[in-house]
């Protein structure tokens, strides 16, 4: 292929989940920036969650947004997706999570078409092992890679450009300190740590803090449970608005039990909130990039650890950081992944 024919790309992205999460935001976010860079973008998706389907219609446009009808039996997948990739005919197809990548891998390699993936957690050989290039989202996953064959490429999840004009909508909090958090209501978050902390640092509920939790997810009715009798611990639900959300906060707290590298955590970075993350390799690593101390870090699954570095936290001003965010930069994304795909197909 002639270099010429690559300075503007087709590109297909496909993601089949149905959340609107980490994955899901990087997928969409990065067609978005491929597409303001110049090139031909179509994402592909499912249509069983009407919610999930609504985000992506607010990044993506319509024209670039494929929606696999919701009554479409999977095991029909191949014929709608052959006929996707026909009538598209990307130079590339770049896939995010297992689903999409197994679906998209047998047509890619069927059609001669390069097939990248991101890997937003694990490299599971049976899953990615077959694919030209994988994008680690985070440099501790290249680490994994050993037994894989493909081109690799480590390009960071990033800091959005929009959290450095954050909205003014902040909600009323009625003079309390507001330590926040955002992500789904999942054993992954590890929030049922984060409550039992929380009520063990501040045990006589007149404290002038609270904790907001935005988010939903399949633990909910245990996470009230442990929060029952606490008016300061609110969990008010998903929001579609993350910026307004963080906004409202005085802190970002992380209690995962792993990640990736946590989109939510990169966007309180460009609101400048002050962190409290949990040292699991994905916020390991966005900490790494900042000087020492900068971001406060405590052990995963570790109640006291975390009730201790919450009173902490209180204790100092909690005023605006400004991070270095040289190495998580949005105006290079596109660049780069684009640049990896020109590797990619370069050596097929």
């Amino acid at each position: 292929m002639h270099p010429r024919t690559l300075l503007f790309m087709k590109i297909l992205h496909a993601i089949f989940s149905t959340d609107f999460a980490g994955s899901e935001n990087n997928c969409a976010q990065l067609a978005m920036l491929q597409y303001q860079a110049g090139h031909e973008v179509r994402v592909v998706i499912k249509g069983r969650n009407p919610k999930q389907v609504e985000r992506f219609r607010q990044l993506i446009a319509p024209d670039q947004l494929i929606v696999i009808p919701a009554y479409w039996p999977s095991l029909l997948d191949k014929f709608y997706l052959h006929h996707i990739v026909r009538k598209f005919q990307p130079q590339v197809i770049h896939t995010h999570l297992g689903r999409a990548t197994k679906r998209f891998g047998k047509i890619a390699r069927a059609l001669k078409i390069p097939h990248v993936a991101s890997l937003h957690l694990n490299y599971e050989p049976k899953v990615y092992g077959a694919c030209s290039g994988l994008i680690c989202v985070a440099g501790w996953q290249r680490a994994s890679l050993n037994s894989y064959g493909g081109k690799v490429a480590v390009v960071r999840n990033w800091v959005p450009r929009r959290m450095s004009h954050l909205a003014a909508q902040v909600p009323p909090k009625n003079n309390l300190i507001r330590l926040g958090s955002v992500g789904r209501l999942d054993n992954q978050k590890g929030y049922d740590i984060l409550l039992q902390a929380f009520r063990q640092a501040f045990p006589k509920c007149d404290e002038p803090v609270e904790l907001v939790i935005i988010g939903e997810g399949p633990n909910r009715a245990a996470l009230e449970r442990l929060a029952e009798g606490d008016a300061r611990i609110r969990l008010p639900g998903y929001s579609a608005n993350v910026a307004k959300e963080l906004a409202g906060f005085d802190a970002f707290i992380s209690s995962s039990r792993f990640e990736g590298l946590a989109l939510v955590v990169l966007e309180a970075i460009g609101a400048k909130l002050p962190m409290l993350l949990t040292d699991v390799a994905g916020n390991r690593e966005l900490a790494d990039l900042q000087p020492q101390g900068v971001v406060r870090m405590v052990p995963p699954e570790d109640v006291n650890a975390m009730a201790a570095a919450l009173k902490d936290l209180m204790a100092s001003p909690l005023s605006p950081v400004n991070y270095d965010i040289s190495e998580l930069d949005e105006s290079t994304v596109a660049v780069r992944t684009v640049a990896f795909y020109q590797q990619v197909i370069g050596a097929a």
